[in-house]
């Protein structure tokens, strides 16, 4: 069975654990339109329904904690961050599981996609909401090929393995491994992540 989602909770983990270190700068505390990128995640999952939102931080962490201050999120201390995303999406759910045992599905989204709409994150939920998908993920092209990753959004029967990553293997590995249950949603927005220098002078562009 997959999930459906009318009568339940979708709770949302958002990772800004990362080092930023093409960057040079804390990639969470840039500015888009009016928000910190990291402000902008939590805002966006809280904005479609998603709660509670689990933030994950590990480098810059009391800089970056700073800025959650006011905002409707639980802050997740990830102390082996630098050993990769996995890492951090483990601490993220198992925050989850222990406070909120009744969440039926979590959203993973990264702060570094900042063209990433509440809309894109909407029509995630929605297919969620009426499909028998165990995952529902974004689609994107990068460089010509297909990728297919977060934001996604993942049933409970996942949670396990999810809380069970290391190191650098992310949300990506559980996507495909249960991929003949997966929805796919072309998100070409997800295709743009913040790395460097230059990914910094085309988000001031795009503002």
């Amino acid at each position: 069975m997959g999930v459906h989602l009318e009568h339940s909770t979708c709770a949302a983990i958002v990772l800004g654990a990362g080092g930023s270190s093409r960057l040079g700068t804390p990639k969470q505390l840039v500015r888009f339109r009016g928000q910190t990128l990291i402000a902008r995640s939590i805002n966006d999952a809280l904005a479609v329904g998603c709660s509670p939102v689990f933030t994950v931080l590990g480098a810059n962490h009391e800089e970056i904690q700073q800025e959650l201050i006011g905002l409707q999120t639980v802050a997740v201390s990830n102390t082996d961050w630098a050993e990769g995303m996995g890492s951090s999406i483990s601490a993220g759910m198992n925050a989850l599981v222990l406070s909120d045992p009744s969440a039926e599905a979590v959203l993973i989204t990264l702060c570094d996609q900042p063209l990433i709409t509440r809309e894109n994150l909407l029509s995630l939920v929605q297919i969620i909401n009426h499909r028998e998908s165990l995952v529902v993920a974004s689609e994107y092209q990068v460089a010509g090929r297909m990728v297919r990753g977060v934001p996604a959004i993942f049933s409970a029967q996942l949670f396990s393995e999810l809380g069970s990553l290391r190191g650098a293997e992310g949300a990506k590995s559980v996507i495909m491994r249960h991929e003949s249950r997966a929805t796919f949603v072309e998100i070409p927005e997800a295709a743009f992540d913040l790395d460097t220098p230059d990914d910094y002078e085309s988000l001031r562009a795009m503002e």
